[in-house]
């Protein structure tokens, strides 16, 4: 199982660390030691145990399906989507088991392996890595990490956890522990991987390259970042002392948002040149002027002074916001942490009840059984459901279902609509001047073609 303790420098905030010195000292002082969880990364704890639970047992997820458990103080009821994400990671590492790795699952590394003869930091560098993968044949080593999010799709080049990882488990020493476990001999002195192979697993967002995504690197590659980029980094952060910050998408997960001045001042600065360049949807209308008269054509507004926004400006705030936003959002969590433990009246905010939502007020087998017995027809109280193509798929077999479903023709993949992102996303533009339906509708026959 993964190991309870936590480093300064852990491998999942190597990004944010190595990109922004200052978060270093200013996350140190305002950590209390205390891990705050969210409902997101609560319900990703749960799939990385239950998926090494079920790759241990030999079971599946689906076995969890209608159960309940708790993670990191959240409830979760796992339904088939759940297992059916957690299943694609349990699938691929037994895979890699199938074609002859031996695996570790959940297990301390540290790259500070790679830092022989170079001055000590004075800091402790470790973190647990979901799946180490090696084949003691080809001598290849493979980091496999679970994602389990929807909103963000992680890239696995470049990615300086996936490499935080890789440096950790090039490890003579661990490696030859694993060696020991399945009978073979230990490796000589000297020994380098022939490759390794960095792998993201994540299932639930999308991306054009699919849900399973890889890089590629030599050891001495690896050996070089962990001696290079990673300590270097790891040098500046500590001696930093909370005075270099570098705002960016990096902020998102930094413990201490809140309280970061820099992140403040990069929000202000941004939302006084968002309100200076007013977008053309809020173009005043002159007094005693009809407001339906309002130019509403592009052409128009472009016309009028002070009240159009380039493309290049609007893209600019664009990138301005996918920083500010975590921030604010950063703010409200901290509010409601502090009136949660007590009343705050010089905020001028407090906490109220959400919402209402009605809920059946006993288990589900006594809840069926009273209205049977009050003589409602089960179609008022249940239903029955077409289960998803994925988990189809599951229960029949792959090469059954792609068989069947090229024979029918039942099966068809769509997208709902369209969102922004930025230019670098690596997702194929949607074709301008298209409707969402139209950029992703299935292509169909025509109703007169042969």
């Amino acid at each position: 199982m993964a190991n309870t303790g936590h480093s300064a420098f852990p491998a999942s905030s190597a990004h944010r660390l190595l990109a922004c010195s200052g978060s270093y000292a200013l996350g140190q002082a305002v950590d209390t030691g205390e891990r705050r969880s969210t409902e997101f990364s609560a319900e990703g704890t749960l799939a990385h145990s239950v998926s090494e639970a079920a790759l241990f047992a030999g079971s599946n997820p689906a076995d969890l399906i209608g159960r309940t458990f708790h993670a990191d103080g959240f409830e979760f009821t796992p339904d088939e989507d759940f297992s059916d994400n957690v299943q694609a990671y349990v699938d691929f590492v037994r895979g890699l088991m199938a074609l002859g790795y031996i695996i570790l699952l959940e297990t301390r590394v540290s790259p500070m392996i790679h830092w022989s003869g170079l001055p000590p930091l004075g800091i402790d560098l470790f973190g647990t890595a979901d799946c180490i993968a090696f084949h003691p044949q080809t001598g290849k080593l493979i980091i496999v990490d679970l994602k389990f999010g929807r909103g963000i799709a992680v890239e696995a080049t470049g990615n300086p956890q996936l490499l935080y990882y890789a440096a950790g488990a090039f490890s003579r020493e661990l490696l030859n522990y694993l060696l020991s476990q399945h009978g073979y001999a230990a490796l000589p002195d000297g020994w380098t991987p022939s490759e390794i192979e960095t792998i993201v697993v994540q299932p639930r967002a999308y991306h054009p390259d699919g849900p399973i995504r890889r890089a590629s690197y030599s050891g001495q590659e690896v050996h070089d970042w962990a001696r290079g980029p990673l300590y270097q980094g790891v040098e500046r952060a500590i001696n930093d002392n909370g005075t270099t910050f570098q705002p960016g998408e990096h902020c998102r997960f930094c413990p201490a948002l809140p309280h970061c001045k820099a992140a403040e001042k990069f929000s202000l600065d941004a939302a006084k040149d968002a309100f200076k360049n007013v977008p053309a949807a809020n173009v005043a209308v002159a007094n005693g002027a009809d407001p339906t008269s309002v130019p509403t054509n592009t052409d128009a507004l472009a016309a009028l002074p002070d009240t159009h926004i380039s493309d290049k400006k609007l893209g600019e705030l664009l990138d301005k916001l996918a920083i500010i936003k975590p921030y604010f959002a950063a703010l409200e969590t901290l509010a409601a942490d502090r009136l949660r433990a007590s009343s705050r009246p010089g905020m001028g905010w407090k906490l109220v009840p959400t919402r209402p939502r009605r809920v059946w007020a006993d288990d589900e087998p006594k809840i069926v059984a009273a209205l049977h017995n009050a003589g409602l027809a089960p179609g008022l109280y249940t239903e029955t459901r077409l289960r998803s193509p994925a988990q189809t798929e599951r229960l029949l077999g792959k090469k059954a279902f792609k068989a069947l479903m090229d024979q029918l023709g039942l099966v068809t993949s769509t997208s709902g609509g369209v969102t922004l992102a930025p230019e670098g996303d690596p997702r194929t533009r949607v074709q301008q001047g298209r409707s969402a339906q139209e950029a992703f509708a299935p292509t169909l026959p025509s109703p007169n073609a042969d």
